[in-house]
């Protein structure tokens, strides 16, 4: 929507950051290493590479410059903790249906989704350590989401959804996705110091 609004001339224009250099410069360096390359096969799978570093990077421009206010930043956080329950709905179908994909392969971008390998859960990501890493991110947002919550039905969804962060993490059986988890919590309490009034704003 805000790609239609800047085609249009109907939104400010875009704003710069100081990243902007380096993650251009970040896909070019990509773009010249196919110099190296001497096989159609290495080249597909470099531009597959490339595509999804270039969809990372177009995603961070878009929310740069659409997310303005409060309440973009709000309805995109939404929308996160809902794709988190997508997510966790793949992994939890993925473990107790013995590798069964919820979502076709051909699908997914890049097609990323596989079975579970030696109790491994990928999820809609296919790799553990993705599914680990996003879930324990995600863990921290839900919980904000569930201190910032007034209702008890949004509470106690957003702290749902952190527990099931804490499962897949588990189902995982990822390391790196643990150690994210304890030094964000660490980096997060160090944050929220003297802010928020535990006992009365979790219930």
């Amino acid at each position: 929507a805000w790609l239609t609004q800047v085609a249009l001339g109907r939104w400010p224009r875009r704003i710069a950051t100081p990243l902007d250099g380096l993650l251009w410069a970040y896909l070019a360096v990509h773009l010249l290493s196919f110099i190296n390359v001497g096989d159609l096969e290495t080249v597909r799978k470099g531009l597959s590479v490339l595509q999804f570093l270039t969809a990372g990077v177009v995603l961070y421009v878009v929310i740069v410059n659409a997310v303005r206010t409060e309440r973009d930043l709000i309805v995109v956080l939404r929308a996160l903790c809902w794709t988190s329950a997508f997510v966790n709905l793949t992994a939890l179908v993925e473990y107790f249906g013995h590798g069964y994909q919820l979502i076709p392969e051909w699908f997914l971008f890049r097609g990323g989704h596989s079975p579970a390998v030696g109790g491994r859960v990928g999820g809609i990501f296919g790799f553990h350590g993705l599914l680990a890493d996003w879930s324990a991110m995600m863990f921290w947002l839900e919980i904000t989401m569930g201190l910032r919550a007034t209702r008890r039905a949004a509470k106690g969804f957003y702290y749902g959804l952190a527990l099931l962060s804490i499962l897949m993490i588990a189902l995982s059986v990822n390391r790196g996705g643990a150690v994210i988890w304890a030094a964000g919590g660490l980096y997060y309490l160090w944050l929220m110091r003297g802010q928020v009034r535990w006992s009365r704003t979790i219930v």
